[in-house]
This record gives structure tokens, C-alpha cells and sequence, in this order.
């Protein structure tokens, strides 16, 4: 069984439309961004889901990639499909005028 979720990993639109207006290259990674991405990829690698699910209290700069949550929400659904307490593993990362197109795997 394959579940996907889909979407932009992190969704601060009002930073992206900026860069897009001002110029900026599409791989440009906004300051707030490597932070939050390296701490969801910590605890997604060790398979820490209580800090994951109490992300708005411990990912840095939370707020400023995702300024509400409905744009997160879905990666739970994707979490919450693999095995309990298994590690979930990166497979990709890329930024697009600042949203992380990243994207993860749960056995």
C-alpha cells in the first residue's frame, strides 16, 4: 500500500510572492526555513512523533513556515500511515522560491 501526501513542505506564501516579485532565484532557501527542515528531519529520523505532533511548541520557526496549519496538517496523515514507532526517512529536498518541496517516506 502507497500513501501520498503532497504538497509544499513548508507554505509561506507571502515570503515566496516576494521573492518572486523581487527577483529572487527559485532555489533560494529563506532563513527560517533550514532550522524548521532540520529539525522535522531529526525528528522524523528518530522516530520522535510526540515532538512532531507538539510541533507548534518545538519546531524553530514555525510560524514563519507555516503561518497556519492547515498546510502541515497533511503530513501526519502520511506519518500516521507507517509503522508505529519507525523512523521515517528524507528522500528529497529541494526549495522553490523559498517553500521546501521535501518529501518523506514511512515504512
Amino acid at each position: 500500500m502507497l500513501i501520498l501526501g503532497s504538497g509544499s513542505f513548508t507554505h509561506n506564501l507571502r515570503a515566496a510572492f516576494g521573492l518572486m516579485r523581487g527577483g529572487g532565484a527559485a532555489e533560494t532557501e529563506l532563513p527560517a526555513t533550514a532550522p524548521f527542515l532540520a529539525w522535522i528531519e531529526e525528528k522524523v529520523a528518530a522516530g520522535d512523533v510526540s515532538a512532531l505532533l507538539a510541533y507548534r511548541e518545538g519546531a524553530p520557526h514555525m510560524r514563519e513556515n507555516h503561518p497556519t496549519d492547515e498546510h502541515f496538517l497533511p503530513f501526519f496523515v502520511a506519518l500516521g500511515a507507517g509503522t508505529p514507532g519507525q523512523a521515517g526517512e528524507r528522500w528529497h529536498h529541494s526549495t522553490d522560491y523559498g517553500l521546501a518541496m521535501d518529501a518523506y517516506a514511512f515504512a
